[in-house]
């Protein structure tokens, strides 16, 4: 235990490190010593002159003690003191939680009043002296208060909770712990917001917060109280979460991830509510002249329609798009009914209303025409999808009554374009525009004069290249189409290539089956080249592709349109072997497409023979980035052995060559030596 001594020396006193002065005394008779106020911190011992004082310790209570002391020469002295013992009060703490997105978390102490306390203290927070408390964020946070005279402390540890955390419109708690979330209401009671939450939810399988991602892992008490306009609920997470007493009106629907109805229907606090597999309100439509374009489902469900389409109609949709054409313009359908099926077997029902858009139908003029042939041309509203359209004309004398001639053409990006062959020169005809509904309606632009002549225009073609569509792992569908121009085409089609790989892999272009060079070709026929599907694709590749014709030797080209196919790249492997001159295997292995090869064995070697030497000098054909299997053979340079030989020695003594019983041999200074310098005996 720590000890406080006073020692009285000529009326002098220390006690603890503090000097006290202030003695008082008398000649005659006793000293009166009186000793100024003194603080002892709680739990020490008071020694005065050697001797221990027994007192009562009250904590921030003062005491005065006196006590008589004989002198050395007889006398005695009386000593006077007040003490004061000290003690760090106890100190409560209250702490607010983080609402919202808001760091608003603080926290607040109290000190404890009975203690009489009043000296001096400090505070450090997570080992920062004097730390703000306000604005904190939620963590675990460790407060420790000391005496500024005694080194005594209290401790207290605290938690500042992040406590319904606004996330996409909703509210949560946080585990920073685990890394889950808990939904639950706004504020510290449900009362505060009762009714906030309406409409369709949808409870997201995992939210992120603050850069961390969070797995949702049930819903709150009381979470859905007073919440009585929730009409669905639909759950991402495949497994149910945990709830209980939420609050939720059993007349809620709740839709939930393919192939996971059977595990919420027999769940606890999910058993009592109808449970579906897919949102029928999941219906986006956009909507044309003449068209729509329905697609069912959100982002996560389209994963799992297998088909759709109209109830009681002839077609049925692969995937969860339906587009119709043919339809009245500025018409309204009303309670379409659709069917929706999925791959885990499940069907559901659902209608959809639209209103078409007002047609444009505008007849433009015609390219230069020739004698007997003629572009024309027109703007519109329709899709490129639309096929009911086209042009209609005849001679311009001809009765207003008589029928004209119709030629279907496509549409693209709003213009028509419709070619007219064998027509009579010198001869005026009209034209315009039409469409013509699935109902047999019909729908005109105004007309267009042209005058045929007698002289030949020449003119290019019309190409145009449309978006894939039915996009997949191994498969594509593209269409286009190609309007000759003067000359009718020899060959048409469409040309692809590989341009990069996605999800990893080499990106550089494999060399694709069926290909022509780093390119493949498709023929096909008609103006209108629709729903040329591509086969043997690679996965994640993005492709290149246009619209080609062909004219005599001369390729024309519509605009390049590209798509990425799904799934994951895996490259594949090739043979890769580096042989010897004499077709000896050096090296096999595999290589995976795009890197380059390389041969990592010893330097390969040629015998000599009697009259040349042979030094290795690389492979053949070059060495380039895998893409087919391959072998690539040693090559050599040779020397011949003779013309390395020295014929005029240093002493000047010519030498000659000379050929003895089909050997060479060399004569030099009256002596015979072999080609390689050695004397012959």
């Amino acid at each position: 235990m720590n000890k406080a001594e006073i020692t009285i020396t000529n009326c002098k006193t220390e006690i603890g490190n503090h000097a006290l002065a202030g003695c008082q005394y008398t000649v005659e008779g006793t000293f009166s010593i009186t000793l100024p106020d003194t603080v002892l911190c709680y739990g020490e011992e008071l020694i005065i002159d050697g001797v221990q004082c027994d007192l009562q310790k009250t904590p921030n209570q003062s005491k005065i003690w006196t006590r008589n002391l004989q002198t050395v020469n007889g006398c005695d002295s009386i000593v006077n003191i007040s003490i004061l013992w000290k003690k760090l009060p106890d100190f409560s703490i209250t702490t607010k939680n983080v609402f919202d997105t808001k760091n608003s978390g603080s926290i607040s102490y109290k000190i404890d009043q009975s203690a009489n306390y009043s000296g001096e203290y400090y505070y450090t927070l997570n080992g920062i002296r004097d730390a703000s408390l306000s604005n904190l964020s939620a963590a675990n946070y460790r407060i420790v208060f000391y005496s500024e005279e005694c080194g005594d402390s209290i401790v207290k540890n605290i938690t500042i909770n992040q406590y319904g955390m606004k996330v996409g419109g909703m509210y949560y708690l946080l585990n920073e712990t685990n890394h889950t979330a808990t939904l639950t209401y706004r504020g510290t009671s449900y009362s505060d917001y009762s009714g906030e939450y309406s409409g369709n939810i949808t409870i997201p399988k995992t939210i992120t917060f603050d850069g961390k991602e969070y797995q949702v892992t049930g819903i709150n008490s009381s979470t859905f109280n007073g919440c009585n306009s929730i009409s669905t609920i639909t759950m991402e997470s495949e497994t149910p979460i945990s709830m209980y007493s939420s609050g939720l009106s059993s007349n809620c629907i709740i839709y939930v991830p393919y192939g996971s109805s059977n595990a919420y229907k027999s769940a606890s606090g999910w058993r009592n509510y109808t449970i579906h597999v897919i949102n029928p309100s999941h219906v986006t439509t956009t909507t044309g002249a003449t068209s729509a374009k329905i697609t069912l489902g959100n982002t996560d469900e389209a994963k799992h329609i297998s088909s759709c389409g109209m109830e009681g109609g002839e077609e049925e949709f692969a995937g969860n798009i339906i587009e119709y054409i043919g339809l009245e313009p500025n018409s309204e359908y009303a309670n379409v009914p659709l069917f929706i099926k999925t791959k885990e077997g499940d069907m559901d029902n659902t209608t959809v209303s639209f209103t078409t858009t007002a047609l444009e139908l505008t007849t433009k003029p015609s390219k230069p025409v020739s004698s007997t042939t003629a572009i024309l041309l027109a703007e519109t509203n329709m899709s490129d999808a639309e096929v009911s359209c086209g042009f209609e004309y005849k001679r311009n004398d001809a009765p207003d009554d008589m029928a004209g001639t119709k030629v279907f053409c496509p549409v693209a990006s709003g213009q028509m374009a419709g070619r007219l062959k064998n027509l009579k020169d010198d001869v005026y005809y009209k034209y315009r525009a039409f469409y013509q509904s699935t109902a047999g309606n019909m729908y005109y632009g105004d007309w267009q004069y042209i005058f045929t002549g007698d002289v030949a225009v020449e003119f290019d073609p019309i190409l145009y290249t449309y978006g894939a569509t039915v996009v997949k792992e191994n498969e594509a569908t593209i269409s286009g189409y190609a309007l000759a121009g003067s000359e009718d085409f020899t060959e048409q089609g469409f040309e692809i290539w590989a341009e990069s790989r996605v999800n990893g892999g080499a990106n550089a272009p494999r060399r694709m089956p069926a290909a022509l060079g780093e390119h493949f070709f498709v023929q096909a026929s008609g103006i209108s080249l629709r729903r040329v599907t591509l086969t043997n694709l690679d996965a994640g590749t993005v492709y290149r592709y246009r619209v080609y014709g062909k004219v005599g030797d001369q390729y024309y080209y519509g605009t390049e349109q590209s798509f990425t196919t799904t799934g994951t790249y895996t490259p594949p492997t090739y043979t890769i072997t580096f042989a010897n001159w004499d077709g000896t295997e050096l090296q096999s292995s595999q290589v995976e497409e795009g890197t380059m090869p390389e041969y990592t064995g010893a330097t390969p070697e040629r015998p000599e023979d009697e009259q040349y030497t042979y030094t290795f000098n690389g492979w053949s054909p070059a060495i380039v980035a895998a893409i087919a299997d391959a072998t690539y053979t040693a090559q050599y340079v040779s020397k011949d052995k003779h013309e390395g030989l020295v014929e005029v020695p240093s002493d000047q003594i010519p030498s000659t060559k000379v050929l003895r019983d089909g050997q060479v041999y060399i004569e030099r200074n009256g002596k015979v030596y072999t080609v390689t310098g050695t004397e012959v005996k």
